[in-house]
């Protein structure tokens, strides 16, 4: 991994980690502790929308802070596949490898997720904690009907979308709540061309890597904490009632470490509507795993 300069904020240490098969991904870093916290984005989304929740937990920690972006967005080379979940999976596990830490604590939003709770079952007891925010996940039934066709059908918009330039309009829209660098470099990391290519083949295979999961279920260490952090709005929504419900679930199955957080100001953007509490949350496994 390149050397890391001083920073103000974490966007300002850049460095690249190289993959076995030669490609880089861009990380920026925060901090010099034993401890590392890594976030994953969610699907076609890039690691600086993470900023908000990364600023409120510097704070809390000496841990270092490490986001990412995945292939095909930002610097992050692209790859050539079809960006499966074990895609996913194998190039996150490879980029841990390049790090040294005491303890580790894995945070995924959406998509990230499930490809956190796929990594931390193949380390095993290495990772300390796992901390989902309203992740996907493979038991609310919603997503095999028409959440499914919904997201092949949008996979194909997201290339013609940045070629001409709205993807970009879009994200803007999106990341309205984000304050200034973070706004601007996730807005251009996830909307360039080849951020557009990535994000089609991500979103088309989030369903097929769910059915992966159900099939191999990924088992996590037994003193593994997971923290499933769930938000609450639209109430009363269908999609909103399963997911919270598959959310208190996977909490449970982490046993006596296993602990359920309602994000009650939050629909699925918790890292942008309160990212203090997702940073609490970061640090009380942390606290806990002493």
């Amino acid at each position: 991994m390149s050397e890391l300069k001083t920073a103000s904020t974490i966007l300002d240490n850049a460095a690249f980690v190289s993959l076995p098969d030669g490609r880089q991904l861009q990380t920026f870093t925060l901090g010099t502790g034993e401890d590392l916290v890594l976030f994953e984005a969610g699907g076609a989304a890039a690691g600086a929308s993470w900023g908000m929740v990364v600023d409120a937990l510097a704070p809390l920690t000496d841990a270092k802070i490490v986001i990412y972006n995945r292939a095909g967005y930002g610097s992050s080379w692209t790859a050539w596949d079809r960006r499966t979940l074990p895609d996913l999976v194998s190039d996150l596990t490879h980029l841990l490898e390049a790090f040294e830490y005491r303890r580790l604590v894995l945070v995924g939003h959406s998509l990230g997720g499930p490809i956190i709770r796929s990594v931390a079952s193949i380390l095993g007891s290495k990772c300390t904690g796992l901390v989902l925010v309203d992740a996907t996940d493979e038991g609310n039934p919603e997503y095999f009907d028409k959440m499914e066709k919904a997201f092949y059908r949008n996979s194909w918009t997201f290339f013609p979308k940045a070629l001409w330039g709205s993807l970009r309009t879009q994200k803007e829209q999106q990341l309205k709540g984000i304050p200034e660098p973070y706004r601007s470099q996730a807005v251009a990391d996830s909307s360039s061309p080849k951020a557009g290519w990535t994000a089609g083949y991500e979103v088309s295979n989030i369903v097929p890597g769910l059915r992966e999961m159900i099939a191999t279920p990924p088992v996590l260490a037994e003193t593994t904490y997971l923290t499933a952090v769930s938000g609450q709005l639209p109430p009363g929504a269908k999609m909103r009632q399963e997911q919270n419900e598959a959310h208190r679930r996977r909490a449970e199955t982490a046993g006596s470490r296993g602990k359920y957080v309602p994000a009650h100001k939050s629909g699925h953007a918790i890292y942008q509507s309160e990212p203090q509490l997702v940073a609490d949350e970061i640090a009380a496994i942390l606290k806990a795993s002493l």
